[in-house]
């Protein structure tokens, strides 16, 4: 997922968050630029309208963080986020999990993880 479409589907969460009634909630992202972009006010950044947008949801009368991850910490989520992409707009429910997140499921309730390279 890129960057742009990474913001919008913080802004998406937030929104309906919000719109739910939840008044704590944490937000993880993989994505290194959003959460740097959300960090610090940049007007001449080119993402700055969406950011603007997300900071004022941000600034209701709730609990709201957000946090960097690794994409390996929720397998599940990112494979979810990912299947959503070719998806119509609007709400999914899910009764069941997705059988693609069978393998993923079942390697998490096993503690089973993968590994990564990093270089800091």
């Amino acid at each position: 997922m890129n960057f742009k479409n990474t913001l919008w589907g913080i802004w998406q969460c937030l929104k309906l968050a919000w719109s739910e009634g939840h008044r704590r909630i944490i937000i993880e992202s993989d994505s290194a630029e959003a959460i740097s972009a959300l960090a610090k006010t940049n007007p001449l950044h080119p993402q700055f309208n969406i950011c603007q947008e997300i900071w004022e949801l941000m600034e209701r009368s709730w609990e709201c963080d957000l946090q960097q991850i690794w994409r390996e910490v929720n397998v599940c989520a990112d494979m979810l986020a990912k299947g959503a992409l070719g998806m119509d707009a609007g709400r999914e429910y899910l009764v069941d999990e997705p059988s693609v997140l069978a393998t993923a499921l079942e390697s998490d309730i096993l503690g089973i993880g993968s590994s990564r390279s990093v270089i800091l």
